[in-house]
């Protein structure tokens, strides 16, 4: 799916959610000791969010929620799209929400294949990455309804 042509527009981000233990250091400063104090803790509810320039952050659900990362990520440069032939021009011009639902996990997927061919596997090999977007799962049909064109 990398390199699929995205006619300009792309998603600002693509969340999913993350299954098994997920680690992270977290530094404080301990003003008794004057030194910095590292603890190791788990995330709780991970998730992990993709982003276009290929990078790819691990957070708390809470923590995406609070930055908006569980909302509905924005169509950027959707307005710019003429080809039909490019999967935003697909999704765009759909007839149907099974197609628009069918190409939005398209760019979905091209932002998540970016991430992981520039960086890598972002997560341990024992915590899974689920397929599943987080937004069409929960999304009724009407919420395509009144695009941005």
């Amino acid at each position: 799916m990398f390199g699929q042509d995205l006619g300009g527009a792309m998603l600002a981000f693509v969340t999913r959610d993350v299954t098994g233990d997920i680690e992270t250091t977290k530094t404080k400063w301990d003003a008794k000791e004057g030194t910095n104090k590292q603890t190791v803790s788990k995330v709780k509810d991970p998730v992990i969010v993709f982003f276009p320039n290929g990078t790819s952050q691990v957070m708390a659900m809470k923590t995406a929620e609070r930055k908006g990362f569980l909302e509905r990520p924005e169509v950027l440069n959707l307005r710019a799209v003429d080809d039909t032939g490019s999967i935003a021009g697909k999704y765009k011009f759909a007839m149907s929400e099974q197609e628009r639902a069918k190409y939005w996990m398209m760019m979905e997927q091209s932002i998540v294949s970016r991430c992981r061919q520039k960086g890598g596997e972002p997560v341990p090999r024992s915590a899974i990455i689920s397929n599943e977007s987080i937004w069409i799962k929960d999304a009724a049909p009407q919420a395509f309804e009144g695009e941005a064109a």
